[in-house]
């Protein structure tokens, strides 16, 4: 049976190869996942990390939704000595979230709004965010470092108590990611559009010591409030590409692929276009899950194959947990094989562009899964590496690669290999 893996908002580690460095997405959950109990995921030799994770609250405070567990750690510090801590903070994961911007938006409400708050007249900041920034600040300070509030013209704030639970033995997060994606694109969410970059600012002026970045769309004109050029010209943040996802997560209409190397290729020309000089800015992102729907049964190859590619394939998302996301761990457990299925799973690759679409799809049962494999032969991550060489040589650099997420891969097989296709 296909299950869904916990899904994460941590992102751990650096590690330079072949000019890039490599990512990898954990979560401080991990340890109490029924997937892998008392486990942590594999993070491959050059891949390092460590996990963290919390979320904003409407007053600024952060809320540590699973708090870590020791052994995380002595894991990190036994199997990966230099690893980097990150923080990072989301949003998305509020069950509060109020579509319609009125109540209870954590970090997007801290981050854009400022009704009914007093407003700093010399920073412009409201008090929820003037705490919020003091937070990130105590939770960021590196090891064997003492806080006061010095040149911070924040009230102090927060509990004492949250910052060793947030990260035992007084270790600091080197590294800062703000889980934007696209949220604050919903009409009626931002009431200030101006203020979300306020904040970032400040907090990249604030906590100098920290290495800033943030998650956002992989297609541009899903970046909502957030002024992009502004960011890229007045910060040092470096951007984390969502170049993955493509297949909407409830979608009943039409199976894509999840992680279209084409589609990739012309999101990324976009960023391109526009900051010629500047991609060693951006992180290229690569997912760890695919998408499953049910479709029709007894279905031929050459039927979904053309399905796919006109877009009139339909069917209902595969209810996985209450989602569609199937991890590549699941996967790989149900088809028995990247290259060969078993279990009466065919394998169908749809050209999109110059490179293969993959999807496997179980005639007896209607259920087709979008997948990123990568077998000894069929490899979207080998097609992958060869457009991001290709694409690098024309536009420069990238600064590297985020992959969503360990949990999901946990013998870290899909960085490994990208790692590997990257250094022929």
């Amino acid at each position: 049976m296909l299950r869904l893996s916990s899904l994460s908002l941590l992102i751990l580690c650096t590690q330079v190869f072949a000019d890039f460095s490599y990512f990898t997405y954990s979560d401080n959950w991990s340890f109490y996942s029924p997937e892998h109990p008392n486990q942590y995921p594999v993070i491959p030799t050059g891949v390092l990390g460590a996990t963290a994770f919390a979320v904003i609250n409407d007053d600024g405070n952060l809320d540590v939704r699973y708090p870590i567990a020791p052994a995380t750690v002595s894991w990190a510090q036994g199997s990966n000595p230099a690893a980097s801590y990150a923080l990072a903070i989301g949003g998305w994961n509020n069950s509060n979230l109020d579509p319609t911007g009125a109540q209870n938006m954590g970090l997007y409400n801290v981050l854009t709004n400022n009704q009914n708050s007093y407003i700093d007249p010399n920073t412009g900041l409201t008090g929820p965010q003037r705490l919020m920034i003091n937070n990130l600040y105590v939770a960021t300070l590196q090891k064997g470092a003492s806080w006061s509030d010095g040149d911070l013209p924040y009230p102090s704030g927060g509990d004492p108590q949250l910052y060793p639970q947030l990260l035992p033995k007084g270790l600091g997060y080197s590294c800062l990611i703000m889980d934007f994606e696209d949220y604050a694109k919903v009409p009626g969410r931002v009431q200030n559009p101006n203020m979300f970059n306020l904040v970032m600012k400040t907090i990249v002026e604030k906590l100098p010591h920290v290495n800033v970045q943030m998650a956002i769309p992989g297609f541009m004109e899903n970046q909502g409030y957030m002024d992009l050029d502004d960011l890229m010209a007045n910060t040092h943040i470096n951007f984390q590409l969502m170049t993955y996802d493509y297949a909407a997560g409830l979608s009943p209409v039409v199976v894509t692929s999840n992680a279209s190397i084409d589609v990739t290729q012309n999101a990324l020309a976009a960023y391109a276009q526009k900051y010629p000089s500047q991609m060693n800015r951006f992180l290229v992102g690569i997912p760890c899950y695919g998408r499953g729907f049910v479709i029709d049964r007894n279905l031929s190859s050459a039927t979904i194959e053309q399905g796919v590619k006109n877009g009139t394939l339909t069917g209902s998302y595969l209810d996985n947990n209450g989602d569609s996301i199937v991890s590549a761990d699941d996967i790989l457990k149900e088809i028995g094989s990247w290259d060969s299925p078993t279990n009466g799973w065919t394998l169908i690759p749809v050209l999109n562009g110059n490179y293969n679409d993959y999807f496997y799809y179980q005639s007896s049962t209607g259920i087709i899964i979008s997948a990123f494999p990568n077998g000894s032969t069929v490899s979207s991550v080998a097609d992958f590496a060869k457009m991001i060489k290709a694409f690098s040589k024309d536009h420069g650099d990238f600064a590297g690669f985020m992959d969503w997420e360990a949990q999901q891969d946990f013998q870290g097989t899909i960085i490994q290999s990208l790692k590997s296709y990257m250094s022929e």
